[in-house]
Formats: structure tokens, C-alpha cells, sequence
């Protein structure tokens, strides 16, 4: 069983090339690690995982590429499972749009409380109230779809958390970026940085949204891979 190809546009594990953490899409989408540190993933078995530690303000660069446009479809997976939560609104990805930065991120606080969506412009804002146990227990199977019909229409959004559809809600406000950068695990506004405190792995990029069969299937390749 491999991992769902069509669409694909970036595709991160744990293999390295050069240095670099490799883009198993084919497209090139390169990333660089800034401290982070191979760790055991969601099956136990050693270096699958990346361990981002707030203290150390690690994070996973990856590149200048636009890869999200208020006009098209995409679909974001990760898995991750928090150490704590040291930094108040740990991020899975912050990534470039054709205006500004579109993030997920994971919260204990009310405004922002369970998986969190968003941006500061042009972009819906959402959460899925999950608790914030949930997140520090366990490995979670994270994606976020979008269908490419209007950002700032929060129908056109959907989060799924271990293949379930979540029922979301009006997120705050994320703050003004200051810094346009593509990362895994940190996400800079103008007056602070959010890192993630916790491991991060199987992050992908795909410029399709993914209806929830699919989800479903992603995730239960992610259980074993």
C-alpha cells in the first residue's frame, strides 16, 4: 500500500538528501532542518519522527513556494503527538499563500481551543474544540481540506482528526505576519514566534481536496507506515 499520489505536491517522512529533508512528491520541495531531531514515530520504530522542542526554537524550513492560493483546492496532513504545551499555540504547518500565511495549528486556549485554521487576512478561522488532552496522550492523524470555493467561507473548510470529520467553529484573530516563510512546527507574527513541543512526521501537501473516503484511506495508511 503506498501513499496517495494525485495531487500530491509535497511529501515529508523522515529521509534526508543532501542534507535536506527529502520531498517525496518528486517536486522538489525540499526542506531544511533547523534542530529538529529524529525521534520514534506513532509505531514505535525508530528516526521515523521529528522531535521539535520549544526551548531550542526548532522548526522545518521549506523553501519560498507558493503552495496555497485563495482559488484552488488543497488538502494538509500531518500526524503529531505534543510533548506539552510550552509554546501557547504549537504549529503543524504555516504556509505561503497568494496574500499572506495560512497556518494549523494545535491549542489549549478558548479562542483557538483543539486543531486551529486560519490566517490573519482573507481566510477563514476555525477550530475543532477538541480537548487539549487529547493532543499530549496519543499520535493524531491531522488534515485540513479546502475546496477551493471562496476562503473566507467557512463551509469550504473541513478538519478531520484519525479520519473523522470534526463539527467547527469561529476561531480568533491569528495575528499579522511578520516573516513569509514555509515551515513545519513554527509560525512568527509580529511580535512572537509559536513553536511546536512535541513530534511532528508524514506531512503532506496535496492541491486537491480530498473528499472523506480518501481522508480515510490516508489515514489508514498512516497507521502503518
Amino acid at each position: 500500500m503506498s501513499i496517495d499520489r494525485y495531487g500530491l505536491v509535497a511529501h515529508y517522512q523522515h529521509y534526508l538528501t543532501d542534507g535536506k529533508l527529502l520531498d517525496l512528491s518528486g517536486k522538489g520541495n525540499h526542506g531544511t532542518i533547523n534542530g529538529a531531531t529524529p525521534t520514534t514515530d506513532h509505531n514505535g520504530r525508530a528516526n521515523r519522527g521529528w522531535l521539535f522542542q520549544n526551548a531550542n526554537l526548532d522548526y522545518i524550513d521549506l523553501g519560498e513556494t507558493v503552495f496555497l492560493n485563495t482559488s484552488n483546492p488543497f488538502t494538509l496532513i500531518c500526524s503529531v503527538k505534543l510533548t506539552n504545551y510550552a509554546a501557547i499555540y504549537p504549529i503543524l504547518f504555516s504556509l505561503k499563500t497568494n496574500n499572506t500565511i495560512f497556518s494549523v495549528g494545535l491549542s489549549n486556549q478558548t479562542p483557538y481551543l483543539g486543531v486551529a485554521i486560519g490566517s490573519s487576512a482573507n481566510w477563514s478561522r476555525l477550530k475543532t474544540n477538541d480537548p487539549a488532552t487529547l493532543f499530549t496522550s496519543q499520535y493524531n492523524h491531522i488534515a485540513v481540506t479546502y475546496n477551493g470555493n471562496g476562503s473566507s467561507t467557512n463551509a469550504n473548510f473541513e478538519i478531520y482528526v484519525n479520519g473523522v470529520k470534526k463539527t467547527l467553529t469561529n476561531s480568533d484573530n491569528f495575528g499579522v505576519v511578520s516573516s513569509i516563510k514555509n515551515t513545519i512546527g513554527a509560525h512568527q507574527t509580529a511580535t512572537t514566534t509559536y513553536y511546536t513541543n512535541g513530534v511532528i512526521n508524514q506531512a503532506a501537501i496535496y492541491n486537491v481536496a480530498k473528499s472523506d473516503s480518501e481522508i480515510q484511506k490516508l489515514y489508514n495508511y498512516w497507521r502503518t507506515h
